[in-house]
């Protein structure tokens, strides 16, 4: 479950039949899979044993913080009663049993038939698959947090502000509950989910939970969600209307009494949870994620579509750098679906595949007005204390006339990712955006795009663009490019460019910027490197790593992501010394406080001494 760092590279979710029983763990399992779905975590889904236990896996490879581990685990408990979240408070020694290991009640835990197929059979095979999806389909840290901020209720580290409602909860005649205030209509999407016609395929209980969770959201009462049940277009009361029975072809209609319980136990979790919903977040979720990421896509799409249309804006002295600097942050507003993202240099810098003092200047020159008056950053909030500064992407033809001081290098970084939503208005895709989209490539990089299982052009050219941008940077964060020693970056952007489909010199100086002897001359390095064949047709060839190694430049990148984590460890080193020293009552060197040979002495365990970690500060 963990690393011997007691981070966190399997997260297993517990769902326990033994207190609430089977039908209970089968509501919790579909409230769970649909957020892990919505957030865009894949997952695998396990019957841990004969008495309808499952568990949800899923796999973090970068390793999650056993506190970010502890505070989903808190949340999901007040959600979800079914599970069982000791396991992922306990980084040391929390264990669960893997697909295909036995059961002390008998039978083995295998893959859910009903989520994976195959028949549930328990083989080696089977076994091996489900290891194989999770290393397949990893996810990260910044994914956990969204999915942790995108809860229903979310744990903020006092039980008392959990527990409250947010909203006052009232009873009617019937002592049926229901959110004060004055009905109104049901949103959008809701409206459309109530009268769309199901597929046989579809999960009718959780079309059902989404109309009601809507209808409590917008000061619905249970008599009104009544009438919905007489109505035959309202197709999402199907679930209360009739069950589907194992062996049947058709689905059993219920009685009156069955729906009527079905509904209000229904009804009650949904006033339950939409009482504790933020009042920013009481309108349908998925309505907002699709607006954000519309928005969010249009925005990137028109600045990348600018880029791409000042090939020499990137082809001067810095240009590479600064192309690679605007692509890590397009990658990063794209992949936490946010328009401003905190980021330390040095992080940047990792993502970007330069050093931190060329990220810096990149960053200085992004910021500022360029000769073509464009302005592609703008810095939201300076970096304070172990806070990143936080940027955001200018959007295309709106550029602001401030210029920004990044201060050099010397800003603490940030212990993790954190970004803040500041959306805005729509803009305008100029046409080269269409012609963008149309030429995405396929990833080719470990990097996993995380699918959105929404409809929609946005969407879809929200995964290309995250796609696209993930593989150009890995393309970048080769070692065979490392400055001076290595090949350099002008001569990547060439060979990225001829991997896209250039086929010729024109094409390639076209798309780069470059003029015809410079393209002449980043050939020939090409070519005696073995990178590049052909003539009046090039094509790309040879092994960029084999190159690396005859430059003498390979684990450069390596070697860089590691002298950033030693200076951050010494910049937390320098932030324990100056809370010791500030801390008073702690014993001066030279100070004798021996004991009178009459006081009596106790046996107890001495604390332990501060900066025990690395020892004083050297300075």
């Amino acid at each position: 479950m963990t690393d011997t760092r007691h981070r966190h590279r399997l997260i297993a979710l517990d769902l326990d039949s033994s207190r609430l029983g089977s039908a209970a763990v089968a509501e919790d399992l579909r409230r769970v899979r649909g957020w892990l779905t919505e957030a865009g975590i894949h997952h695998v889904v396990a019957c841990s044993g004969p008495d309808g236990g499952r568990h949800v896996w899923f796999s973090i490879p970068q390793g999650a913080p056993a506190a970010l581990v502890a505070r989903f685990a808190r949340a999901l408990r007040t959600l979800l009663p079914t599970l069982d979240h000791g396991v992922l408070l306990n980084a040391k020694t929390g264990a669960v049993r893997p697909p295909g290991a036995l059961h002390r009640s008998g039978g083995h835990s295998r893959l859910d038939p009903a989520v994976h197929g195959n028949g549930g059979v328990v083989t080696a095979s089977q076994t091996r698959r489900a290891a194989r999806l999770l290393r397949r389909h990893g996810t990260t840290c910044a994914d956990l947090e969204y999915l942790l901020r995108s809860l229903p209720t979310l744990d903020t580290g006092t039980t008392a502000e959990i527990a409250a409602p947010r909203s006052h909860v009232l009873t009617d005649a019937e002592n049926v509950p229901y959110l004060a205030g004055q009905p109104r209509a049901l949103s959008t999407a809701a409206a459309a989910t109530l009268h769309a016609p199901l597929s046989p395929t579809a999960d009718r209980s959780a079309v059902l939970w989404s109309v009601l969770l809507a209808a409590a959201v917008a000061r619905y009462r249970l008599s009104d969600v009544r009438a919905w049940i007489a109505d035959p277009g309202a197709h999402a009361m199907e679930h209360a209307r009739s069950q589907r029975c194992p062996g049947e072809p058709h689905p059993r209609p219920r009685t009156v009494v069955e729906q009527e319980t079905l509904l209000r136990r229904q009804w009650e979790r949904a006033v339950d949870t939409a009482s504790r919903l933020p009042s920013s977040e009481r309108r349908t979720g998925r309505e907002d994620l699709h607006a954000r990421i519309e928005e969010i896509t249009t925005v990137v799409a028109g600045v990348l579509a600018q880029a791409a249309q000042l090939p020499e804006r990137w082809a001067g002295p810095g240009g590479p750098a600064d192309h690679a600097v605007l692509q890590a942050l397009c990658w990063m507003c794209l992949r936490s679906r946010q328009l401003e993202v905190d980021l330390d240099v040095r992080r940047w810098a990792e993502i970007a595949g330069h050093s931190r003092s060329t990220v810096s200047r990149a960053v200085a020159r992004l910021a500022s007005l360029d000769d073509g008056g464009h302005q592609w950053l703008e810095l939201v909030a300076p970096s304070r204390g172990t806070r990143a500064a936080r940027w955001r992407l200018v959007r295309a033809h709106t550029a602001s006339l401030s210029a920004v001081d990044t201060g050099g290098t010397q800003g603490e970084p940030a212990p993790g990712f954190d970004a803040v939503c500041r959306a805005g208005g729509g803009v305008a895709v100029p046409a080269r955006a269409q012609e963008l989209s149309g030429d995405m490539s396929t990833l080719v990089t470990e990097m996993i795009v995380y699918e959105i299982r929404v409809a929609g052009d946005d969407v879809q050219l929200h995964k290309r663009m995250i796609a696209e941008i993930a593989a150009e940077l890995a393309h970048t964060r080769d070692d065979v490019w490392t400055y001076r020693t290595g090949l350099g970056h002008h001569l990547s952007r060439v060979l990225w460019t001829i991997q896209r489909g250039a086929s010729n010199e024109d094409h390639v100086a076209q798309l780069t910027g470059y003029s015809r002897e410079r393209i002449a001359s980043y050939l020939g390095k090409l070519r005696a490197e073995g990178l590049v064949s052909g003539v009046c047709r090039l094509r790309r060839m040879g092994s960029l790593r084999t190159v690396a190694h005859r430059l003498g430049v390979l684990g450069a990148a390596a070697q860089r992501a590691h002298e950033h984590l030693i200076d951050r460890e010494l910049a937390a080193w320098w932030r324990d010394e100056l809370v010791w020293r500030n801390r008073r009552g702690k014993r001066k060197p030279g100070a004798s406080r021996a004991a009178p040979a009459t006081q009596l002495h106790l046996a107890v365990g001495a604390r332990p001494a501060p900066r025990t970690k690395f020892g004083p500060f050297p300075a």
